[in-house]
């Protein structure tokens, strides 16, 4: 719960939990208000607003760089981006100042191009074929 709190608001955590089949103490599913009192009473701070935030979500990243989600997810899935996931079917958290590393930018202005950014194997932090400078 405290670290879901850092990066997702309460109704978030709520759905976060039940898909991984948590139940609350009586064996209640998760609602926004549960996870509101249990994170006041534990004293358990809730997530910064947006504009606080030194990492965007996913979704945001790929915004941000005017690509898709799926995008995004394959920059991940081949390290080019980092990202970390709390637990499964939490929100992927990445730092805003990642998204200007140079595989990533080059990767992006491949896409853009109408080049599609090809995958790496496991392991391989550069993109084959895709200059940096």
């Amino acid at each position: 719960m405290r670290e879901l709190a850092k990066v997702c608001e309460d109704f978030e955590i709520a759905r976060i939990l039940n898909r991984l089949g948590h139940r609350t103490g009586p064996g209640n599913n998760w609602t926004e208000a549960r996870v509101r009192a249990l994170r006041s009473y534990r004293e358990i701070a809730a997530c910064p607003p947006r504009a606080e935030r030194t990492w965007c979500t996913l979704a945001e990243a790929a915004a941000e760089l005017g690509v898709s989600p799926t995008v995004v997810r394959r920059l991940i899935e081949t390290q080019a981006l980092e990202a970390q996931q709390v637990v499964a079917h939490a929100p992927w958290v990445i730092s805003k100042v990642t998204l200007r590393a140079p595989a990533v930018e080059a990767a992006v202005r491949a896409v853009h191009e109408g080049r599609r950014a090809p995958r790496t194997p496991d392991g391989q932090t550069e993109i084959p074929g895709i200059s940096t400078t």
